[in-house]
């Protein structure tokens, strides 16, 4: 993961995005660093799963 915070840090974004869980803290981090705007998407069909497994924060 630090391999991928080098490298966002040397291109100028105009917004961070994280698709997946995985790279939601990083897309966060990314973004504080370049004082940008950070989002996240979250393509997944498997909501009752995450639920089920995670609890309600599953949802987020």
């Amino acid at each position: 993961m630090k391999a991928t915070y080098d490298e966002g840090k040397k291109v100028n974004y105009d917004i961070v995005v994280g698709y997946n869980f995985i790279t939601y803290i990083m897309a966060w981090k990314l973004s504080q660093k370049l004082n940008n705007p950070c989002a996240a998407r979250y393509h997944d069909v498997w909501i009752s799963e995450w639920r089920k497994n995670i609890g309600i924060f599953g949802l987020f």
